[in-house]
């Protein structure tokens, strides 16, 4: 008599430990995945980081070598007696001597610039590069 009322209550605690034990092994299965999911993120941002410092860099040494060319073309045309002068959107070149001058929209290349092929310079201006 003993054992048959014993069983619904060892029924019943078993069906709550099932269920306690169950929700514990969720919560632990579902931390573990969204602390991984959460490292993946961190990791990928941090790759992503990187890659922008090391595209910043690079551009900062392409500006850099982009004003010393420019500096060095405007040498250039002083020289011949020419003036540039760069005003937002426009370039205007002054011919020093006569006093033309003539106004450029600058062009919008959109990504298709050509890289610049070295041209052999006169004696004259040897020393400006």
């Amino acid at each position: 008599m003993f054992f048959n009322q014993f069983l619904p209550v060892f029924s019943i605690a078993l069906t709550l430990c099932v269920i306690v034990g169950g929700w514990i092994a969720f919560r632990q299965g579902f931390g573990k995945q969204s602390s991984e999911i959460q490292d993946q993120t961190i990791n990928a941002l941090k790759t992503r980081v990187e890659t922008l410092e090391g595209q910043v860099d690079s551009d900062t040494r392409e500006l850099t070598r982009l004003r010393q060319i420019l500096n060095t073309v405007r040498q250039a045309l002083r020289r011949r007696g020419l003036h540039i002068e760069i005003e937002g959107e426009f370039v205007t070149l002054v011919d020093v001597d006569s006093g033309q001058s003539k106004t450029t929209r600058i062009q919008d290349v959109s990504g298709k610039v050509k890289p610049i092929k070295s041209v052999k310079q006169p004696d004259d201006d040897e020393d400006v590069v």
